[in-house]
């Protein structure tokens, strides 16, 4: 068997790369505009909030994520694929509003654990109900993806994470009232796709509840693991802002998000991997399996290594040009950083076909041992009074990439 690449599958393809590469170039400029807009200390509370997103989404979106293209994928009834969706968004809501009250008990301490200072719990819950319009955008956009209609979910993913971000940022005087402006922007967008083109479908209360359990015990298996990769990209910018200064945090988040935008170009390929490789499984054809996923590995090598190459020589002319201040310190912090992107683009590309295979958490399981070895090592070199971001962000490279070495491992 082999993929059947007819015009209207290389056309969804190509739509989907064609996109995904226009939001990475829009988030990109996000961060120029962003620092004109708001300044120095604006641009710090900006990148350290994505990076407080990377945390907060994978933890109440309990492993959506990937269960719900799956099961829309491998379902065949209409009515039941509108149902699950809705079942779905029903649950997010009211993870939102527990998370919320949550956190608007708890304001004082999140904020002083993200941003340094517990003056910052306005910005805090304006991510937290940014969050909301991320998980209807989640259902919303994964309904599209599981049913191979890519076409919707890349016009979900062009304006809810492309377009209204870069607007929304030129009618805002704050990045606090920035997020509260998009979170509301998004909500009215993805709930005009949803109830025009997916239309409105009740819930069956029986049906609901048995698909959700299925569900949560094939996603919350892979939460932990989420949120502790989000954690991976996180813990140096919330050491830095809690040690050092929400600037130097700032800075550190910056080169961690150039890092995930250039992780972003590979997303076509998860977003396309995951439901595709649950169909070839289910049709045991594990020769195209084995055939897919070492181009994968090849692709994610030389996109790492052109990525490496391109910073390691142009790094510091792109600090200068988003106005970095010590651009000397932030150069050798990016440069550090970039290592990862062999391990961690092998991770991004593979760990699709290891979830479509495994009804447990494996690639939880995998971060989850990569995440120790970071810690560990760090630990070992605090311990001898070595203590500094550099070797802090050499933990976390050399810990990505034995990520990226334990998930090729693990679907060979």
């Amino acid at each position: 068997m082999q993929l059947n690449l007819n015009r209207k599958r290389i056309f969804d393809y190509a739509t989907t790369f064609g996109v995904e590469f226009f939001v990475m170039i829009i988030s990109v400029l996000l961060f120029k505009v962003i620092r004109l807009r708001f300044e120095e200390m604006g641009f710090s509370e900006y990148t350290v909030s994505k990076r407080f997103v990377g945390i907060i989404q994978p933890l109440l979106i309990l492993g959506f994520g990937i269960s719900l293209p799956k099961y829309l994928a491998i379902e065949t009834d209409v009515i039941r694929k509108k149902q699950l969706h809705y079942t779905v968004q029903f649950f997010f809501v009211v993870v939102f509003l527990i998370a919320f009250i949550i956190c608007f008990i708890l304001k004082s301490q999140i904020s002083k654990l993200v941003y340094g200072s517990n003056a910052e719990f306005k910005l805090m819950l304006a991510i937290v109900f940014y969050y909301l319009s991320l998980a209807i955008h989640t259902s919303v956009y994964n309904f599209f993806r599981g049913n191979g209609n890519y076409n919707l979910s890349a016009l979900m993913q062009l304006i809810n994470l492309g377009l209204l971000p870069i607007i929304i940022c030129f009618i805002t005087t704050s990045v606090s009232n920035y997020f509260i402006y998009l979170t509301i922007a998004s909500l009215i967008f993805s709930s005009l796709v949803q109830f025009w083109v997916i239309g409105f479908e009740k819930m069956n209360i029986t049906y609901s509840i048995k698909i959700l359990k299925e569900m949560l015990n094939y996603g919350y298996k892979r939460m932990p693991g989420d949120v502790i990769f989000g954690l991976f990209t996180t813990i140096p910018v919330f050491i830095a802002s809690n040690y050092i200064s929400l600037i130097e945090a700032g800075k550190i988040a910056f080169c961690m998000s150039l890092l995930n935008i250039v992780i972003a170009v590979l997303s076509p390929i998860n977003i396309i991997l995951l439901p595709e490789s649950a169909k070839i499984i289910q049709k045991k054809d594990f020769v195209l399996l084995k055939s897919i996923s070492n181009k994968m590995v090849l692709m994610s090598l030389l996109v790492g290594l052109v990525s490496l190459l391109f910073i390691l020589i142009g790094g510091k002319f792109i600090l200068i040009f988003f106005g970095v201040d010590d651009v000397l310190n932030s150069t050798i912090y990016l440069n550090i950083i970039f290592i990862s992107v062999f391990g961690y683009s092998i991770y991004s590309v593979l760990r699709s076909i290891i979830d479509a295979y495994y009804s447990n958490a494996k690639n939880g399981n995998n971060v989850l041992l990569a995440f120790g070895i970071f810690l560990g090592i760090f630990a070992i070199i605090y311990y001898f009074n070595f203590h500094s971001m550099v070797v802090l962000l050499s933990s976390f490279s050399f810990a990505m990439n034995v990520l990226g070495f334990i998930t090729f491992f693990e679907v060979k």
